[in-house]
């Protein structure tokens, strides 16, 4: 898929990210150990924007584009490309509202499977938890806006 003209799409690195890489690790790690494994192919798409959040997947390899629908719904805007360390799904796990992206293989991955119920206990019981995944629900937040001015700007 060729993304519309103007539109760009960013990469994900943990390591830059508003987390320390021992928090980061942290979270992922914990999420992980109680998750159920799970193996896909290229092309498998794990949500789809708007569908009820069902739980978190931390990516264990390989690497998942993520789209954000335009205002339409017929055009797939590619946001960012996101790849192991990364946790999926902490915005509709502690919204409580649909996917507000859509996650797609761009190769074979593994990753753990939390459900929505058992990942916000963890997060209760483990309230340093709960700071580092709002830790990168921040830096998201800062990664989305830089998406959209940086998509707003003209191409040459």
């Amino acid at each position: 898929m060729i993304a519309p003209r103007g539109v760009r799409c960013m990469s994900f690195d943990p390591h830059k990210a508003n987390l320390t890489r021992d928090a980061a690790q942290a979270l992922t790690e914990a999420f992980d150990r109680i998750g159920t494994r799970q193996t896909c192919s290229r092309g498998t798409v794990l949500f789809q924007q708007g569908q009820p959040g069902d739980g978190v997947r931390v990516l264990r390899s390989g690497k998942v584009a993520l789209f954000v629908s335009s205002a339409d719904g017929r055009t797939r805007l590619p946001y960012r490309t996101v790849g192991p360390g990364y946790v999926l799904g902490l915005p509709a796990l502690f919204s409580g509202k649909p996917f507000s992206l859509t996650a797609e293989a761009l190769e074979e991955f593994e990753y753990s499977f939390v459900q929505r119920e058992t990942a916000l206990q963890l997060m209760r019981d483990r309230l340093d938890l709960c700071l580092q995944a709002a830790s990168q629900l921040a830096g998201e937040v800062t990664t989305l806006r830089e998406w959209q001015e940086a998509s707003a700007q003209p191409r040459h």
